[in-house]
């Protein structure tokens, strides 16, 4: 992931907390609290099988994904900028 400009610092089971709060709102199953580039953008989730966290953590500002495939393909082609020929 490094070496395409990546940042591996996905962190599984992510704790989203309330930042005035500090109380837990969901547990993400793999989130980049910085993009995936650390450019300070939007946040990435990656959220199997429950609708209600991918609310919660979209209202927070996640850009969440429920499929690992759809993911990837965001990754290949908003993220890298990858066209069927550069794969």
């Amino acid at each position: 992931m490094a070496q395409q400009g990546l940042s591996p610092d996905g962190q599984i089971s992510f704790e989203l907390l309330d930042k005035e709060t500090n109380n837990l709102l969901a547990i993400l199953d793999l989130a980049w609290e910085n993009d995936l580039q650390n450019r300070n953008a939007d946040p990435i989730a990656v959220i199997l099988d429950d609708e209600e966290v991918i609310k919660i953590a979209q209202k927070y500002g996640y850009r969440c994904f429920a499929d690992p495939d759809e993911f990837k393909d965001y990754v290949r082609r908003e993220v890298l900028q990858l066209t069927e020929v550069d794969e």
